[in-house]
């Protein structure tokens, strides 16, 4: 049996599938007011993608795509290259173009131990 529940809409003029594990979808029936998602791509000495969660409104654009889930994209520098195991260098928007090649395809939210986890790809 699926325990997770599909979707497609659209995102940013693109076709975006979202996936929710059933917990996540719990987690949405219980939230008061819609999850904002954030997918950030970040480019510095590797690419690394991340979802963050807000709870409320950061000031950030979102855009609805559901009732449950608003959604932003962000591209994102680093200002130099450090692997090590330091604290992260400054990051800034990253205005990437053409933006729309760029948009996600997927996304995949989950609930795990009272926490919001995502994963997102091409």
């Amino acid at each position: 049996m699926n325990n997770h529940r599909r979707s497609t809409t659209r995102f940013q003029g693109k076709p975006l599938c979202i996936e929710w594990s059933r917990a996540a979808r719990r987690a949405l029936e219980q939230a008061h007011g819609p999850l904002l998602v954030e997918m950030e791509l970040h480019f510095g000495c590797l690419i690394r993608k991340r979802v963050r969660f807000f709870e409320q409104d950061s000031g950030k654009r979102f855009d609805p795509v559901t009732l449950e889930v608003s959604l932003a994209f962000r591209p994102v520098m680093t200002q130099s290259c450090d692997i090590g195991e330091h604290v992260s260098p400054p990051i800034e928007d990253f205005d990437i173009q053409p933006k729309r090649a760029y948009i996600p395809k997927w996304l995949c939210i989950h609930h795990r131990n009272g926490t919001w986890e995502g994963t997102f790809g091409y």
